[in-house]
Parts: structure tokens; sequence; C-alpha cells
């Protein structure tokens, strides 16, 4: 029997056509018992690897946004409250 997954996290490519730029949308990570700062670091370094020279964005607010940031994942204030 495989191991479960104790921690994962979505990465894709697509294209925003408000800016008309292909970005990496980061979603869907999730830590179990691994350290959440770990987690978003490797999810963050992977997506970069495997997305070169793309912008990553996220939908993280509150304290979700604030152990993201430490990972490498960039802050914007493009959060829609105006």
């Amino acid at each position: 029997m495989a191991d479960p997954v104790t921690e994962a996290a979505v990465s894709n490519a697509s294209w925003c056509e408000a800016i008309a730029e292909r970005l990496i949308s980061q979603r869907n990570l999730f830590a179990g018992s691994a350290d959440l700062l770990t987690v978003w670091s490797d999810a963050v370094a992977v997506a970069a690897e495997t997305y070169p020279g793309l912008a990553l964005v996220g939908y993280e607010m509150g304290a979700h946004l604030e152990t993201a940031l430490p990972s490498g994942s960039p802050a914007s204030d493009h959060s829609g409250s105006g």
C-alpha cells in the first residue's frame, strides 16, 4: 500500500487576460504535520523551476499570506478590495 499524501501544492501556468501575461497559479497547498514554511518554500522552488521566468500568484489572505511571504511568494495589492 502506498504512503498517504501528507503535503502537496497545485501549480499551473495559464494566461492572464487582465495583464496579457502568463502566470503561475499556486493554490491548494496543505502541509499536514510538516512545517508549513518548508512546504511553501519547496512549492515555490518547484514552481519556479518548472515555469522559469513566470510570475507566481496565489490567493492567500491574512495569516495564510503571512506564512507564505517568507517562502519567496510575492505580495501584491491586487486583492480586489479597491
